[in-house]
C-alpha cells in the first residue's frame, strides 16, 4: 500500500515508491528527485511544525529537509516491510509537461534496501 509522505506517522520508516508532481507544478518531480527522493530511498518524517503541521522535517537517505505539506504529498511511500516485495525494475517518467496527468516515478525496491533508517545499501 502506498500513502503520501505527508500522511506518514512521525518516525515511521518507509521507502519512496513514486513521485507525482501536481499539474500546476510539474517541475516539482525533478526537484524532489534532485534532492534525493528516488525510488527505493528510505524516508522518515522527523517532525511537523506547530500549528498546522507545515512544514515537515523529512529525512531521505542520510539528508534532512524541510518540505511543505504540498511538496511531501507528491512523494508516495510504502512501509519498510513492503519494500522487499516490490518489483525490481524501475521505470522513471519525470518530465511530461504536455501530459494531462502529473508525471509519476514508480519504484523498484530491492530486498537489500529494506534495512531501517539510517542504514542504506550502496547503489
Amino acid at each position: 500500500m502506498s500513502v503520501g509522505l505527508h500522511e506518514l506517522g512521525l518516525r515511521t520508516s518507509a521507502f519512496v515508491n513514486a513521485v507525482q508532481a501536481p499539474a500546476h507544478a510539474p517541475e516539482w518531480a525533478a526537484w524532489l528527485a534532485d534532492i534525493g527522493f528516488l525510488p527505493g530511498e528510505p524516508v522518515q518524517v522527523l517532525a511537523a511544525a506547530l500549528p498546522g503541521g507545515d512544514p515537515l522535517v523529512v529525512r531521505v537517505g542520510h539528508s534532512t529537509f524541510a518540505l511543505r505539506r504540498a511538496e511531501a504529498a507528491c512523494v508516495r511511500v510504502g512501509a519498510a516491510g513492503a519494500a522487499a516485495a516490490a518489483p525490481t525494475d524501475a521505470i522513471v517518467a519525470i518530465d511530461a509537461p504536455d501530459a494531462p496527468d502529473a508525471p509519476v516515478v514508480p519504484v523498484a525496491a530491492d530486498a537489500a534496501q529494506a534495512a531501517p533508517l539510517p542504514e542504506r545499501t550502496p547503489a
